[in-house]
């Protein structure tokens, strides 16, 4: 399969290997490297962007909203927050806390490479310490400390070698129904919620979330329960020179939902003798008791020019899937020499109209096809020229900081490459 998108930059690893031209078909994934150009060499400098112009010279559209700018570059979608982190932090227990204010019109937390949500209320709970300690058996002693998340545990001195368990801890507040989101947690995963189970997961490098309903108000207790070990229960129960890490070793969210909400949208483009099309399908998912009817309102491409609006009616506890397709007439395609993106926003309203949920994606116009050996790329043959990269880094494990994977395909570039296996 032939990834043409990078939608996280989270998904790129650090060690390299050149991908032979000719040998693709051995390899089951590979993402484009789109072009990076025009973008700030310094995040901390580029973290609040005061004006048009300003963007304009950095080769980035621009969108306001309130004093805080989104960059939608044809390249890459990046957001720079430091200045509404600060205005956001909360210093109790030393802890950092991002959020989303929607009175004051800010925009969703960095989790991706661009705002997913503004609707949604969203609270980062990575990005600072958590309380853990290791679950040794045969009468050894656990080890105890502040960790980082994300992180690998490899990566402190005293658990370079340790396969096992361990426990991540850290209190957060809410009530309502809510959403927990994992972006990868290495290798299985056991969530607890004030001491009850609300989810397990097995693999490291894909994201999962529990939902819980009708959370009492006030503090409650993350529990994560994580495992690198060996054993029956994993693909890679026979040991090998792969590096298995331990940790929360991606971000972790937490979001508030009212009683329905969306859990994904889906962009399909394709393209006919008429022009280029797009099949939506949004998932929506109903927590109430009751019966929900409402609409999902779409709204695809520059400042939301595509739009459609779809009667959604769930019973109660019910999930439905949703689509339509769309006619997109005159747009730009993607390609590797000018990678554009656009975005799909859905808008979860109710039946008085009211907006009650959100959720926004990103897509690009292209066609891949296969004729005979060769790849086509909207019609076009495609020569893939590029690397083979693992997440592993002598002092990151596979938690790699944005800074070290910019490097790393800032490389690739300049050696010439368009592609990344990771």
């Amino acid at each position: 399969m032939v990834n043409l998108l990078i939608k996280d930059l989270g998904l790129i690893g650090s060690r390299l290997a050149l991908i032979i031209p000719g040998a693709v078909s051995t390899f089951n994934l590979m993402i484009m490297i789109t072009g990076f150009e025009g973008i700030p060499q310094s995040l901390e400098e580029s973290a609040r962007i005061d004006g048009a112009d300003r963007c304009r010279g950095y080769g980035i559209d621009h969108q306001i909203c309130h004093d805080y700018c989104i960059h939608s570059a044809d390249s890459v979608h990046l957001s720079f927050y430091s200045e509404a982190f600060r205005k956001g932090r909360d210093d109790r227990s030393g802890e950092r806390v991002r959020r989303t204010d929607q009175s004051e019109r800010r925009i969703g937390i960095m989790l991706r490479m661009f705002a997913t949500h503004r609707i949604r209320k969203q609270t980062e709970l990575s990005s600072c310490l958590w309380d853990f300690s290791t679950m040794p058996g045969d009468g050894e002693e656990a080890v105890r400390l502040k960790a980082m998340v994300p992180g690998c545990w490899e990566t402190y001195p005293q658990l370079r070698s340790y396969r096992g368990k361990a426990c991540y801890e850290r209190s957060f507040e809410a009530g309502g129904n809510i959403r927990l989101e994992f972006k990868g947690v290495s290798h299985t995963a056991q969530v607890y919620l004030d001491g009850e189970e609300i989810a397990s997961h097995y693999n490291a490098y894909t994201p999962f979330s529990a939902v819980v309903r009708n959370v009492p108000a006030g503090v409650h207790r993350l529990t994560v329960c994580v495992d690198n070990s060996f054993g029956e229960h994993s693909a890679l129960h026979v040991p090998n020179d792969y590096q298995t890490y331990g940790g929360i070793t991606r971000a972790v969210a937490l979001e508030e939902l009212g009683d329905a909400y969306i859990k994904w949208i889906h962009v399909t483009p394709d393209k006919k003798e008429e022009g280029w099309q797009a099949q939506v399908q949004v998932c929506v998912r109903n927590l109430s008791r009751e019966p929900f009817e409402g609409r999902v309102r779409l709204d695809l491409g520059e400042e939301g020019k595509i739009t459609d609006s779809l009667p959604v009616k769930l019973s109660p506890g019910e999930t439905a899937v949703v689509s339509t397709r769309l006619l997109c007439g005159d747009v730009r395609v993607w390609s590797p020499e000018d990678p554009v993106l656009y975005a799909a926003a859905a808008v979860l309203e109710d039946e008085a109209g009211r907006e009650m949920d959100d959720l926004i994606e990103r897509f690009g116009f292209r066609k891949v096809e296969v004729s005979g050996k060769d790849i086509l790329l909207n019609g076009s043959k495609l020569r893939i020229r590029g690397f083979c990269r693992h997440e592993d880094h002598p002092q990151f494990g596979c938690s790699l900081p944005l800074e070290a994977l910019w490097q790393d395909i800032l490389i690739m570039k300049d050696l010439g490459a368009n592609s990344v296996r990771t």
